[in-house]
């Protein structure tokens, strides 16, 4: 199993006060990827091991069958130098021919500003996720409203709505964001 998080310059952007702690509470350290992986009670069939998002060793390509994105693709879009394009590229070498990636992610409207939908409030365009995946040249196969929530008026930071922010009965009574779910496949 490959676990990847994102490279520490790109932390340092997100976090004006990147430290110790926040290393550890964002899953941040590749050496403990086996640890942030690990399921109780069960053992993995192989080590488990961790990369940077854009710097995954080559002797990796082909390797994994299966790569997932939940609701992680708006920081690879902020940013003056996105992250995207090279994360995206890096993660097309690691994919096995016919490999699948399902990506679950916090949706903008088609039609919101595009300052609003740059990744910086968490939400982004699924056109613009799609056009992301197609020039790294994976193939869109599915997108699923299982993940819809018209509740959700996209309309400030994501991060006021639950998992993240439970106390606020306005935002409570939303639920979680409006999401898009999309599977690509790497072509054989």
């Amino acid at each position: 199993m490959i676990g990847v998080t994102y490279p520490e310059s790109l932390w340092v952007q997100m976090f004006s006060t990147w430290n110790e702690d926040n290393h550890e509470r964002f899953g941040a350290d590749i050496s403990q990827m086996g640890r942030y992986m690990s399921i109780e009670g069960i053992e993995s069939a192989q080590p488990i091991v961790g990369y940077p998002i854009d710097d995954v060793p080559d002797e990796e390509n082909g390797q994994a069958d299966a790569i997932v994105f939940f609701r992680a693709m708006h920081h690879l879009f902020r940013f003056e130098e996105p992250l995207v394009d090279s994360a995206l590229s890096e993660m097309f070498d690691l994919l096995a021919p016919g490999g699948v990636v399902g990506v679950v992610q916090h949706r903008a409207p088609e039609d919101a500003d595009a300052e609003f939908a740059n990744g910086n409030n968490g939400y982004l365009k699924q056109s613009d996720v799609v056009a992301a995946f197609e020039r790294a040249g994976f193939v869109l196969e599915e997108a699923s409203e299982i993940n819809a929530n018209p509740n959700d008026p996209v309309d400030g930071f994501v991060w006021r709505l639950p998992p993240s922010t439970t106390d606020n009965p306005d935002t409570r009574a939303i639920g979680e964001s409006d999401r898009m779910t999309l599977r690509f496949r790497k072509p054989t």
